[in-house]
């Protein structure tokens, strides 16, 4: 095509220096006849100036073409090195899915549900990744304009994509660290907790190259509320909601969604009290409901004190009185279905104004910093 019109305007301007030629031959044989120079001038001016610059005019065209051409080739080229390189992280995510599954299948310690419930929800947030990266929403043409239009948007994917390699090479890592773990015998949940934040990064990550490629439309990890779209979030809550959650039932928080991955109920004597795993966020986080759900609170791991035995512990530079202990039967549901008879030691300690919970079992304490929290500040979105 470039080149037939590239032929076209140089036929034109040849064509129009051969009729000026003409022209001019006319013109120098008709001195001295006023009327014939006129007349050559004239078809000069109507026949062959405009055949030249019209063949002038199509050559400047047939050169932008070509270097629209070259863009389009470009942008073909970019295009199918992010495709390339989406698809490719996709199934390094898929063959980590896997293991991770393998991990699950194996015998994590039955004393101790948290690694369990927690690499439930991590594999379903990273089928969430995977099957995003590999989302057909990314063929779009939008998402071509968008990597053709500014050089920047390119450089940020691949930028972007370097991100989610080195998530990745993380997460192998860590996958493999906790098979090593479980073979001997000694499954950490910190590294099932640092694991679920590569995840989360990983998620991060995959959302904002969604944002970049399709101008903010599309984002391809859904938000609890797009996840459920049926219910609607309840409002100022009755306090015997917040006992009646389940997995998959879903909150926000401090404008965060969380989906509800895994429940405990706790029973000592006629007292019941029920802590959820929150799933989707940054960070391992618990909702701690008490007195029939009057009172609740936002938890998260943390280092468990030298003297987290003791009547009093030091938290925070101050010392933490021990408000509540006992050993409670827990009851655990999540994904995988319901199991109880676990008995449990907890300790509660009271700060000023947060408190910290340690949980004892078999395979030694977990503490958690809690925070007292208002009903009115969580949105629970209920199926």
């Amino acid at each position: 095509m470039l080149a037939q019109t590239r032929l076209w305007g140089a036929l034109m301007i040849a064509v129009g220096l051969v009729i000026g030629a003409l022209g001019i031959l006319w013109a120098i044989l008709a001195v001295g006849g006023g009327g014939g120079t006129i007349f050559a001038i004239i078809f000069f001016l109507i026949i062959a100036l405009p055949l030249v610059f019209g063949g002038l005019f199509v050559l400047s065209r047939a050169k932008q073409e070509e270097q629209a051409e070259a863009e389009i080739v470009e942008r073909r080229r970019t295009l199918q090195s992010e495709s390339l390189s989406r698809v490719q992280l996709a199934d390094r995510l898929a063959r980590q899915h896997d293991r991770l599954q393998s991990v699950l299948r194996a015998a994590l310690p039955a004393s101790n549900p948290t690694n369990r419930l927690l690499l439930e929800d991590a594999l379903k947030r990273l089928e969430g990744v995977t099957a995003a990266l590999r989302s057909a929403s990314y063929e779009r043409v939008g998402v071509f304009d968008t990597l053709a239009a500014d050089a920047s948007d390119a450089e940020t994917v691949r930028s972007i994509d370097a991100a989610l390699d080195s998530g990745t090479r993380a997460l192998e890592e860590q996958v493999t660290d906790l098979t090593r773990a479980l073979a001997s015998g000694q499954p950490n949940t910190s590294l099932v907790s640092r694991l679920s934040g590569t995840i989360s990064r990983l998620e991060n990550a995959t959302n904002e190259r969604s944002r970049v490629l399709t101008s903010g439309e599309e984002k391809p990890l859904p938000t609890v509320a797009e996840l459920l779209s049926g219910p609607r979030p309840t409002g100022v809550q009755e306090p015997e909601k917040f006992t009646q959650l389940k997995p998959n039932d879903a909150l926000t928080y401090d404008g965060t969604d969380y989906v509800i991955t895994g429940r405990l109920e706790w029973s000592e004597g006629g007292k019941t009290w029920y802590t959820y795993l929150l799933g989707g966020g940054p960070s391992e986080s618990w909702l701690l409901v008490e007195q029939g759900g009057t009172q609740l609170g936002i938890m998260r791991p943390t280092q468990v004190p030298p003297d987290a035995g003791s009547d009093a512990v030091e938290v925070q530079g101050a010392r933490w009185p021990l408000a509540e202990r006992g050993t409670a039967t827990v009851t655990v549901t999540g994904a995988t279905g319901t199991r109880g008879g676990l008995f449990v030691g907890y300790r509660k300690y009271t700060g000023e104004s947060n408190y910290l919970w340690v949980e004892e079992w078999d395979e030694g304490p977990k503490a958690m910093l809690g925070k007292p929290e208002h009903a009115e500040n969580v949105e629970l979105w209920i199926r």
